[in-house]
């Protein structure tokens, strides 16, 4: 939770119980209506990832799972998430909702911005500054602060750069028919296109991020510039060398080379905004 972390040291809040117990359950509550948008992410693309050789033995592209228990499913973990964000914090219940608007509008027809060229990156990436925010407001009120739209805008333009990459590594695995008809969007991307989205969204980070050292003036954090270009170049690296990473993104997180760049993008990110 960076948002969390973040809110911490910025306004020096103590590291004790109540600190923790918010942490644990804004963790909960967003686990929780994560878990529906997953189940939409599931029932919605079913028919899409019956095309895709490793998604193909799914239960529900199967039949092997009744939709409407699954969706019952869904919809009871939205309800806790609800219940859950509302206990830790009545401030943190508007990002929470957020999180499940952005699920409906990136999976569900007519909008499903999954299947738009260019806002599909964006749309999924946008989860990660209402995350941001989730943790943020578990231990602080609207009234009080809100933070910088410059880290928001750092945080989305990594995650869309993080998208692009996720993009380009499909499009290299898979075969152009069985891409397309596994994710729409693809059809419309070139390698090419898709390597000057990577660069774009990536100097876009850098961008933004320097605007929040200007804006919250800490000087600190143009220093962690080039650990953040060295963490990114690390990614695209990876996930262009073995594209399976673009299907099991998780696999990329358990090398010990990114757990170390993450370890350091932490502690730098921390000793920047002290």
């Amino acid at each position: 939770m960076p948002g969390w972390v973040l809110a911490i040291v910025w306004h020096r809040l103590p590291w004790g119980s109540p600190t923790l117990s918010a942490l644990a359950g804004a963790y909960l509550a967003t686990l929780a209506v994560s878990v529906f948008n997953y189940v939409l992410n599931e029932v919605a693309d079913a028919p899409y990832d019956a095309h895709h050789p490793s998604k193909q033995g799914r239960p529900v592209v199967q039949g092997r799972v009744s939709v409407r228990n699954l969706m019952g499913l869904g919809l009871g973990t939205l309800g806790l998430g609800f219940l859950v964000g509302h206990v830790v914090s009545p401030h943190a219940w508007l990002p929470l909702l957020f999180l499940a608007v952005a699920g409906v509008l990136y999976n569900v027809p007519p909008w499903r911005t999954k299947d738009v060229p260019y806002l599909d990156a964006w749309t999924e990436a946008v989860n990660q500054p209402i995350r941001f925010l989730i943790g943020w407001f578990s231990v602080v009120t609207w009234s009080r602060d809100w933070p910088s739209p410059w880290v928001l805008a750092a945080v989305w333009a990594f995650g869309a750069f993080l998208m692009y990459t996720k993009r380009l590594a499909e499009k290299m695995s898979l075969p152009e028919d069985l891409a397309v008809e596994y994710r729409r969007s693809l059809g419309a991307y070139s390698r090419t296109g898709l390597r000057l989205c990577v660069l774009g969204s990536g100097l876009l980070t850098l961008g933004t991020l320097s605007g929040a050292a200007l804006h919250l003036e800490r000087p600190r954090l143009f220093f962690l510039l080039p650990l953040v270009t060295l963490y990114a170049l690390w990614i695209y690296r990876e996930s262009t060398r073995h594209p399976r990473y673009g299907d099991e993104p998780e696999t990329l997180f358990r090398r010990p080379a990114f757990l170390v760049l993450t370890g350091l993008l932490t502690v730098g990110a921390l000793w920047a905004f002290s």
